[in-house]
């Protein structure tokens, strides 16, 4: 029985442990009560009811806990997060879901991440063995392993050149698609949210964007709307005059923006571009090219990633890494020149001595 003291207030309090997270921090429950009988009475209450709770946990199955896990989360998580948990949930580590989280060890969640890791991706692994691990955080906090995931896959970022982005403008002018594309390549806007814009988020007098929401699927396939991707991506940014021309040629007839489907501006774009000879881009790719060009006018990363909405500076390394491989030998070439005349310099001042 742990130690029971009186507080000022004369009542008895005690302290008892409860669990051990998984960075192995011991948590405790505070139990008070008028009188140590009562509180010595909670105390078996609790452990009583921890031991139940315990042996219910022991004895569900990967696939409950993932179950209950997601459940769980049903209302915190994004729209578009939990139908990939249920898909993962339904559809991958067949070898193990039904195990019971009691009977798992390192060795045969190693030989199920092993199996997944043949047919998918390493972004994919990784992704299933998230829910997995945060999973067993809950519902087996005391359980430490340690496994080998597939290395990360190096990611490609495909930027449309400014000969192509001219084609791009020029073939879609008067179309549909030329709001969407003006948002995605000038203002780095999202296809989920440039869904979600109203006019009523537009300033026009200050040239100014709200960006609040976003558009996705949610469980049932069905289109609503959620907050941003994260509170870096709620923001507001600069209109450039080149957007808000095009937003002042439009008729606002309805409250949003769009004014097509948002499948079709996944589906349709890459379909179009091969019509005009231009090789495959996706939609998302017109704003790297945002970032790209932010890049060339050597504009802070930091201030880049902030327009965008994105919460640090990793993606726009990435696109900064490509922008500029594109442009090593031109890089080069100011570098060869500068040692040219440095060699140049050294050996006429050898000769001068």
């Amino acid at each position: 029985m742990p130690t029971i003291k009186q507080l000022p207030s004369g009542s008895y309090n005690t302290l008892v442990y409860d669990f051990t997270d998984p960075n192995g921090k011991r948590h405790y429950k505070s139990i008070t009560a008028p009188s140590k009988k009562e509180v010595k009475l909670l105390v078996a209450e609790f452990l009583a009811d921890r031991e139940s709770k315990k042996q219910d946990k022991d004895n569900m199955t990967l696939g409950e806990a993932m179950d209950s896990y997601i459940n769980s989360k049903w209302n915190v998580l994004s729209e578009s997060t939990i139908p990939g948990y249920i898909s993962i949930r339904n559809n991958r580590l067949k070898s193990i879901i039904n195990i019971k989280i009691s009977e798992l060890d390192a060795d045969t969640i190693q030989t199920a991440i092993n199996e997944e890791a043949k047919d998918h991706s390493a972004k994919t692994v990784r992704n299933i063995h998230a829910l997995l691990r945060s999973t067993l955080e809950t519902y087996r906090p005391s359980f430490k392993y340690k496994i080998t995931l597939p290395q990360k896959d190096a990611e490609e970022i495909v930027v449309p050149t400014e000969d192509e982005m001219k084609a791009i403008f020029k073939y879609f002018k008067g179309t549909t698609f030329e709001v969407p594309i003006y948002l995605a390549a000038c203002c780095g806007m999202r296809r989920s949210e440039i869904a979600a814009l109203k006019w009523s988020d537009i300033d026009f007098k200050n040239g100014r964007i709200t960006i609040r929401a976003a558009m996705v699927r949610n469980v049932e396939r069905k289109l609503v709307k959620k907050k941003t991707k994260n509170t870096s991506s709620t923001r507001t940014i600069r209109a450039f005059e080149p957007v808000l021309k095009i937003l002042r040629e439009q008729p606002q007839t309805t409250e949003n923006v769009l004014q097509m489907p948002i499948n079709s501006i996944t589906t349709l774009f890459p379909r179009k571009l091969k019509k005009i000879g231009l090789q495959h881009y996706r939609f998302h790719d017109l704003r790297h090219y945002a970032v790209s060009t932010m890049l060339l006018l050597n504009l802070p990363k930091k201030y880049i990633a902030d327009y965008v909405g994105h919460k640090d500076e990793r993606m726009i390394n990435l696109v900064y890494g490509h922008v500029f491989r594109d442009k090593k030998d031109t890089l080069m070439d100011i570098v060869n020149t500068h040692f040219c005349g440095f060699f140049a310099q050294m050996q006429n001042e050898m000769q001068d001595e």
